[in-house]
């Protein structure tokens, strides 16, 4: 507590802080109460703050022409010195800060005059991105070029580059189309039609002769795997080159949920929720679940790129998270990114139209976790504040009329991810914090505020008009802040990449953000967790990594598995700090501990998980047919361990090459993993060990970065 008390004495100055003391005076009192409390006192720092804290706008994030020409002559710099990575990355900036048309413009009826620095920073990454050949993305740099610019002898060039890049690509009969109608172009004699020079003139020429010869690229092949090629660890190359290693990753299709659940549509149907007064709402197995199985797919209701390190917000797309080298701006700030236009259009209706011009202000803030501030302020701000009253009313009566199990399903009886009653109703074990740390994030919240106030983009009427918020709209607003923080420190989870060194293909996770799924945290914890959440962008994956038998509970982790962390003391205490409850999985409860010497043993017969049609399975008032049946079995699954520590000891062998395609394991992986799991005493290191391949393989399935750096 103390850092943050630190950080607000920083923020706030010391006249605000003079009030503070007040404030631990009812500290005792606060602890025992609930939001209506905490919503006097923090009705107190605003009268108290507003006299005081004056918030000053952050407008250094806004286009620059000037910015621009600096960025694109680097660019041109390092272009003629073919540092092609340097001058990318110099292009992508003047591209970012460059004047740009507004979202709602007609492209056909902008003023290209206002917008040439725009066009001439696409014109010249097309050409680098050419070079690193890259065909496809240069393509539509020039695309998006021609439609900005009016200036018709930049065409011809930006024509005759695009025709390189389709030749490049075998996309010949287009290039030929282009080819034939630059020629008539360039062959009308109107006064007013500017011509090229002669040497885009005499290229021109040449390519249409060639082009009607060749069936080849006229450009070099390549041989370097493209981004969208790159499937799995087989492209591993430890000579890749800088520029190689620039588009050196994956952006994979999400796996596809197959059988939806009728009530949660992020679940697979052989899900189902339960409640019970001592344990909440959890989710069991309805039928035997098998490792690797599909048991989730949710988009995040909210997420953010990591607000503690802004660098990742100019390589990752800010709707969808996935990594792109060559990216869209936004139209209005220079701070952010989008992988295409698609994308573009969906984040900025979604969310960034109205978080645009507070971003940088907000981030300066020095909020200590700002991810979860940053998810916060995305949920209030999808619903415009007029609708937040009758909306809060609605859902606090049908709460009253539900049971617990049924908080956050909406009017149909659907827990659905994207409406906000989910959202709501997730846990926020109000009365276990720290009463001092819910002051702090009072002072913090009063800080947002004022920024949503000094924007005039949040407290609007019907109208679209501003106005200025009494107490009671601010307090509104603010508790409903507060509510979602502490939800989210509980059921976020991090939103990661995979990083792969192409040297000795070591697999590194890496945190690039941070997403509420609100389904995804319907799911209790377990130190031995039978499923995990794999994010591919902004998208969460639940993949089962165990064997569950139908009936038990379906858990995934929210700190260590047991196996990397065996003290059951510290991963209790860290459970019980960061989330309030007492561990009691089996781990925990009968002290698991992996003994890399002793081998897995068989299960007494009544403890084994056999199939449905086993009918060896029931062993009450077994008769000598069923033992000599049984004795059969025994010898059977004996002969079947062999197998399995023979399949292990192979796959180990084989996982250990860097360009291992770790896809191909994973059905053996999960076969070792269920056998163990239905017939083999708990916990064994085999087990164990092929869980953690698994996972292993799953990551490497997930958006994919490559890097090159001696260990």
């Amino acid at each position: 507590m103390v850092s943050y008390l630190t950080s607000l004495r920083a923020c706030l100055h010391s006249t605000l802080l003079a009030g503070l003391s007040k404030i631990v005076i009812l500290l005792p009192e606060l602890s025992q109460t609930s939001n209506l409390t905490l919503l006097v006192h923090f009705r107190w720092i605003l009268n108290r703050g507003h006299q005081y804290l004056q918030i000053v706008m952050d407008t250094s994030h806004q286009k620059s022409e000037t910015d621009a020409v600096k960025f694109r002559n680097i660019g041109n710099d390092y272009y003629q010195k073919k540092d092609f990575p340097s001058a990318l990355n110099n292009y992508n900036l003047s591209i970012m800060t460059a004047p740009h048309p507004k979202m709602s413009e007609n492209n056909d009826a902008i003023n290209c005059e206002a917008f040439n620095e725009l066009s001439l920073g696409y014109g010249n990454r097309s050409a680098v991105l050419m070079q690193l050949k890259q065909y496809e993305k240069a393509i539509c740099d020039i695309d998006i070029a021609i439609k900005v610019n009016g200036t018709k002898h930049m065409n011809y060039k930006l024509l005759e580059r695009k025709v390189r890049c389709l030749i490049a690509n075998n996309e010949c009969k287009e290039a030929n189309d282009i080819l034939d109608a630059l020629i008539s172009d360039m062959e009308c004699k109107g006064k007013d039609n500017p011509k090229p020079d002669e040497n885009t003139r005499k290229n021109i020429y040449n390519l249409k002769k060639n082009c009607n010869q060749l069936h080849e690229p006229i450009l070099e092949d390549d041989k370097t795997p493209k981004s969208d090629d790159m499937k799995s660890n087989s492209h591993i190359n430890p000579s890749m080159s800088s520029e190689d290693l620039l588009f050196a990753y994956t952006n994979p299709a999400t796996p596809e949920l197959l059988h939806v659940h009728p009530t949660i549509p992020s679940f697979n149907k052989d899900l189902k929720l339960c409640y019970t007064p001592e344990k909440g709402r959890f989710v069991i197995a309805e039928r035997d679940i098998r490792p690797g199985e599909v048991l989730g797919v949710e988009e995040a209701c909210s997420y953010t790129l990591n607000t503690q390190d802004i660098s990742k917000y100019k390589i990752f797309c800010y709707n969808c998270m996935k990594r792109c080298a060559a990216p869209l701006p936004c139209p209005q700030c220079n701070m952010i990114v989008f992988c295409s236009e698609p994308c573009r259009v969906e984040g900025w209706n979604k969310f960034h139209m109205n978080e645009c011009q507070i971003l940088p202000t907000i981030l300066s803030l020095g909020f200590p976790a700002s991810d979860n501030l940053m998810l916060a302020l995305r949920i209030i701000m999808k619903t415009s504040y007029l609708d937040f009253k009758q909306l809060l009313y609605e859902i606090e009566n049908r709460k009253i009329l539900n049971s617990p199990l049924y908080n956050g399903f909406n009017k149909s009886g659907i827990y659905d991810s994207f409406n906000y009653e989910s959202v709501y109703n997730l846990v926020r074990n109000v009365k276990e914090r720290d009463p001092e740390y819910l002051i702090a994030i009072c002072y913090w919240i009063f800080m947002v505020l004022k920024v949503l106030i000094e924007s005039k983009q949040y407290y609007l009427d019907r109208a679209g008009t501003p106005f200025i918020p009494n107490n009671e709209d601010i307090v509104l607003v603010g508790s409903i802040l507060l509510r979602h923080i502490l939800s989210i420190y509980c059921n976020c989870f991090a939103v990661n990449e995979t990083k792969i060194n192409v040297l000795d293909g070591s697999i590194v996770t890496k945190k690039i953000g941070t997403g509420l799924f609100s389904a995804f945290s319907l799911f209790n914890h377990s130190c031995n967790p039978s499923v995990m959440n794999f994010t591919y962008g902004n998208v969460g994956v639940c993949l089962a990594i165990r064997f569950v038998p139908a009936g038990e509970e379906v858990c995934t982790k929210y700190g260590k598995m047991y196996c990397f962390e065996k003290d059951v003391e510290i991963r209790r205490a860290y459970l019980l700090r960061s989330y309030y409850f007492l561990c009691n999985c089996d781990p925990c409860m009968n002290n698991w501990q992996t003994d890399s010497s002793k081998p897995p043993e068989l299960r007494p017969h009544e403890e084994r998980i056999y199939r449905e049609n086993d009918k060896t399975q029931n062993h009450e008032n077994v008769s000598e047919e069923n033992n000599a049946i049984i004795s059969d079995r025994d010898l059977k699954l004996e002969d079947e361990m062999e197998d399995i520590f023979e399949l292990d000891y192979d796959t180990a062998i084989s996982l250990k090459n860097p360009n291992a395609d770790l896809n191909e394991h994973i059905p053996t992986i999960c076969k070792i993993i269920e056998f163990l799991e239905r017939f083999a005493i708990k916990p064994d290191v085999v087990s164990v060990r092929a869980q953690i391949s698994l996972v292993n393989c799953f990551r490497n399935q997930r958006p994919v970065f490559y890097f090159k750096r001696k260990i």
